[in-house]
């Protein structure tokens, strides 16, 4: 498939990639314009609802699932420290190669350039632009494609508590303007892109995240997940029980964070506000599920899914194994053990009551 990338624009069309390469796609946020290489933008979409994540550094403030994966929105204008604004209905999303999102107001045309007449600002003074040039008596910018393909959550994470609210207020504020009639549309959107089958994501395949607790790898689905969330701001609760590691307010909701290690029998390697939080939900019961490490997101066949607990180091009777719902085979002939939500929840109301 490596040959045949395309990009897909809107909820229909779709430009053969390979044809537009060499092109650039000229854009508009608010009044400026801008100009990005297309052979680094995935697809084009139209906005999708998003939900608040605290991952990453300035520009990084939502994510979103797309057919298996989790999707970080970043703002250009909340990066270069200008004042949020709201989206509307109508506005699109560019989705580059490294799976960041990048919320813009309208795809103004796909072109050559004359980069023989573009300015390098040489101050470097606006990071993720390179160069401008003047189009019909209008500036655009080039964005840095490099620049722009090396921003991940890993590189640029923060737990910085300034930084927290920074990003809770650009997600409220940008979100602020959808009447219900848009929220019904932004629904309707993001189910029809979970039903429109990528390129990549050919075949029944689910998407898992892997994480790490006391030296032993597990996974979970991510359509399983709301949401990940740093654990700095957790509050310890005097004379819990382990498995209780503490509470985090989100959004004016207490949620309760249980530690995967204690519920194991185990003891963390890391410090009380080390690790990940995951953020899961049952009916309207929502916990937070600590963790010491999120290691990545794999893609396995559905079918090879086996409903039993193989190749860990703990049996059934133990702790560990009590949680474990299937498994996974791996590349190297292990496998990936699954966590059974269902048990955890169980756990949890026991801890709770």
């Amino acid at each position: 498939m490596e040959g045949d990338k395309r990009l897909e624009f809107g909820m229909g069309s779709i430009f053969e990639r390979r044809s537009i390469d060499e092109q650039w796609i000229v854009f508009r946020i608010l009044d400026r314009k801008y100009a990005i290489e297309a052979r680094i933008v995935k697809e084009i979409l139209s906005i999708v609802p998003f939900n608040p994540s605290f991952l990453g550094g300035a520009g990084f403030f939502a994510s979103f699932p797309l057919r298996g994966s989790l999707i970080y929105a970043f703002d250009l204008r909340y990066y270069w420290e200008e004042q949020p604004q709201a989206y509307h209905i109508e506005d699109n999303l560019l989705l580059l190669d490294n799976h960041i999102a990048i919320p813009i107001q309208e795809i103004i045309e796909i072109k050559d350039l004359n980069l023989s007449h573009s300015i390098t600002d040489g101050s470097e003074s606006v990071h993720l632009i390179k160069a401008e040039l003047v189009e019909n008596d209008f500036v655009v910018s080039l964005l840095d494609s490099q620049a722009l393909l090396n921003l991940s959550i890993e590189s640029t994470e923060s737990t910085d508590p300034q930084m927290t609210k920074q990003k809770m207020n650009w997600f409220e504020i940008s979100t602020s303007n959808y009447s219900e009639l848009d929220n019904e549309i932004l629904l309707r959107r993001k189910q029809a892109y979970e039903s429109i089958e990528s390129l990549v994501d050919s075949g029944s395949m689910v998407a898992l995240a892997v994480l790490e607790s006391v030296n032993e790898i597990f996974c979970l689905p991510i359509d399983q997940i709301l949401e990940f969330s740093e654990p700095g701001q957790i509050t310890p609760i005097p004379s819990s029980l382990p498995e209780l590691h503490g509470c985090i307010n989100l959004r004016g909701e207490v949620i309760p964070v249980l530690s995967l290690a204690a519920l194991m029998g185990k003891t963390r390697k890391y410090s009380f506000t080390e690790g990940k939080i995951i953020l899961v939900k049952e009916d309207s019961y929502p916990i937070g599920i600590l963790v010491d490490e999120l290691l990545d997101v794999v893609y396995r066949k559905s079918n090879e899914k086996i409903l039993t607990n193989i190749n860990s180091k703990f049996s059934t009777e133990t702790f560990t194994g009590s949680l474990i719902e299937a498994s996974y085979p791996d590349s190297n002939g292990n496998h990936l053990n699954q966590i059974s939500l269902e048990l955890i929840f169980s756990k949890a109301k026991s801890v709770l009551q």
